[in-house]
């Protein structure tokens, strides 16, 4: 649920950046304080010739290094702007430096981006501060040694996307001696990358440039103590705080002897994804890697592939892994219908439970029988993380589907800035007579409703489509369709197949025409220390409901005083989650309103986060949800009433199969049709 709240991370007690840097610094300062570059250094710019552009504002007066320097002020939707950065024509290393003045965060991202030539398409790098500040708050950053190879026509920029951020001093010196190639690697099982690397798109990438410097043995101990600090005090529910967190807590304790930077702070990312919660995350610059590398434009589903159980039967515990659509080139001629059977030789969904500890983010979730999340994640981790995969294809005129093959994921076309990349949104098809999201690209950014294009006349079905139940202020997003649906409509499918969470104020409403209002449960916003701990017993989960049911603040009440009780509502799940478990919770048992697919995350919180003012930060859930039974709904997903993949023969030719029984139901109830 997204009602978070952010904290600069030394706001809440962690140590400082400053004690985090070991990087030396480049330029230095005189006896009066003024700045010099140093004269060895390989490219400097003090922005004395800038030129103001979009996002950059350049500022003549209060520069640390000459008569000028630039303020970089970036907006929600705009392009960060970038500085070009010379290097040599040598395999080398360089530390990036340059000195900033802010409020807010920073977020530098150096990128070096070579040509098609063998090797590694482009890498990544940050910057930290390295303790050294002027009296006019000007913070020194410089990045760890950043290794790029020259031959191969290297474009090096540097970005910062800054609300608002003053920089100058741009400097380039070389670091002797700490080159690192990109080897070629394959798959989560080399072990072919140097220490401080890791294996992504075919390369072993630099992790130690991605993440802030190893701090000093004291400061590392301060970290670990902090953090599980946190997560004593912050993090969870009655289940998340059982066996996640002391695995979590087991894994923060044995780093304190972590050998490079990129141990230590993975090893942190680590211990956050084995938390296993939806709302809880590790973020940085890794995140921003699973694109670029190698292209994967295909969406996949869990399915029912009942046209090719006789080449390989169904795993028993995990569904079977379905293409739903792709994108109009470098698909790998893979279309709807046809089967991803393995990873790697695992199962694709046992494969990306592995990816704990390779991937930051890829799927996690609360409720363990809840794999859409991993399966929407397999478009950018198996370009990424895998070696190969087998696939089966199969053929729409003949109904049939060919034995499995094996494909390298090193034969995939690269990833780039024209690749059409659909949104993986697991709905095969849409269904409104008019004003669909676009076909291809899957976009959707806001609500979409209308008659179905199956309503006959007379019938007046109705249909809604949208991806988040956000409303903090402004218009309610969905008063219009519901407004129309409360007149007009005789049956409603609403396809949440992608829901995204958001508010408790918009799962509400959106529960509005299923049932009278009643409060449903209550929720304990950011209160966990202590509150959820063991011994936990339905008697305490009963008296902080009854504590809490008219407090407004922790109350949640579904329904309204208006419902259509006389109109059938079938509700489509597929990958729901946070608010997008409460809106389902709010309307399961209604009399009028069914839920068909898969079961919900079970990510019944909200969170907050932790961030440094670079490129490394945690997002930890807090609370849990008591439902007026006082049992904890944190980490127990929602249960379809009728549980339903895509089926493989109604893929192949264009048919919606969890649709198809919806509207069914719409129409005939649980009788169905004569």
């Amino acid at each position: 649920m997204d009602s978070r709240r952010k904290f600069p991370w030394w706001a809440v007690g962690a140590v400082a950046l400053s004690s985090l840097s070991t990087t030396a610094s480049a330029g230095s300062f005189n006896a009066q304080g003024i700045f010099s570059f140093e004269n060895d250094a390989v490219f400097t710019e003090g922005f004395e010739d800038a030129v103001s552009g979009p996002n950059v504002q350049v500022v003549d007066n209060g520069a640390l290094e000459g008569d000028a320097y630039v303020r970089i002020q970036v907006g929600e939707e705009d392009e960060p702007p970038s500085f070009l950065l010379n290097v040599g024509p040598e395999e080398a290393a360089y530390v990036v430096s340059a000195f900033v003045r802010s409020n807010t965060s920073w977020y530098p991202t150096i990128k070096v981006t070579y040509d098609d030539s063998p090797g590694v398409s482009f890498t990544l790098a940050t910057m930290y501060p390295t303790g050294r500040m002027t009296s006019d708050e000007w913070v020194e950053l410089a990045s760890p040694p950043v290794s790029i190879d020259g031959h191969r026509g290297p474009v090096v920029e540097l970005t910062m996307s800054s609300s608002d951020v003053d920089v100058d001093a741009l400097e380039v010196v070389l670091a002797p001696g700490a080159y690192v190639p990109n080897a070629p690697c394959s798959g989560l099982s080399d072990n072919t990358c140097a220490e401080g690397q890791f294996c992504m798109h075919g390369f072993c990438q630099d992790g130690v440039a991605l993440v802030p410097p190893l701090p000093s043995q004291p400061s590392r101990e301060l970290v670990i103590d902090v953090l599980s600090r946190k997560l004593n005090v912050f993090f969870g529910g009655v289940a998340s705080r059982q066996a996640p967190m002391q695995q979590a807590l087991s894994t923060l304790d044995g780093l304190r002897q972590a050998p490079d930077a990129w141990a230590f702070w993975n090893g942190i990312a680590r211990a956050v994804s084995e938390l296993s919660d939806a709302h809880t995350r590790p973020f940085g610059l890794l995140d921003y890697m699973a694109r670029g590398g190698r292209a994967f434009p295909v969406c996949l589903v869990e399915g029912d592939a009942d046209l090719s159980h006789q080449y390989v039967p169904a795993d028993g515990t995990f569904s079977d892994v379905l293409v739903s659509h792709v994108g109009p080139e470098k698909n790998l001629g893979l279309k709807p219908g046809d089967r991803i059977v393995a990873v790697d030789g695992q199962h694709p969904i046992a494969w990306a439970k592995d990816l704990l500890g390779h991937s930051w983010r890829f799927g996690l979730v609360n409720d363990p029988a809840s794999f859409g999340a991993l399966v929407e994640f397999l478009s950018t981790t198996i370009p990424a993380f895998a070696a190969t995969i087998d696939v089966i294809r199969c053929d729409a005129s003949a109904g049939t589907c060919s034995a499995p093959e094996t494909i390298e994921v090193a034969t995939f076309e690269p990833d780039t800035e024209d690749t059409v990349r659909p949104k993986c949104d697991h709905r095969p098809a849409y269904h409104l007579a008019q004003g669909n999201p676009d076909s291809v690209t899957h976009e959707l950014e806001d609500v979409r409703f209308g008659l179905l294009e199956d309503s006959a006349p007379g019938e007046d079905l109705y249909g809604m489509i949208w991806n988040d139940t956000s409303w903090f202020e402004g218009p309610n997003p969905w008063e219009p369709a519901y407004t129309a649906f409360r007149s007009d409509a005789k049956g409603l499918v609403l396809d949440h197949r992608t829901g995204n969470g958001g508010s408790a104020a918009g799962a509400a409403y959106l529960t509005e025409l299923s049932r009278q209002p009643e409060t449903l449960s209550v929720w304990s916003l950011n209160t966990t220390l202590g509150l959820f701990d063991q011994p936990f017993s339905q008697t305490d989960g009963l008296a902080l409901f009854d504590l809490w049911k008219s407090d407004p603040e922790h109350a949640w009440a579904a329904g309204s005083s208006s419902p259509r009780e006389d109109m059938r509502i079938a509700v489509l799940l597929a990958r729901d989650g946070s608010g997008s478990d409460f809106f389902p919770f709010g309307v399961k048992g209604s009399s009028n309103t069914r839920l068909f697919g898969r079961k919900t995350m079970g990510a019944f919180s909200t969170f907050l986060v932790f961030e440094t003012a670079t490129m490394f930060g945690l997002r930890l859930a807090s609370g849990d949800f008591m439902n007026a039974l006082g049992t904890p709904q944190l980490g127990l997903g929602v249960d379809p009433d009728e549980v339903m993949v895509p089926k493989q023969s109604d893929l192949i030719v264009g048919r919606d199969t969890v649709y198809e029984r919806a509207l069914e139901w719409v129409r005939c109830g649980d009788g169905g049709c004569p």
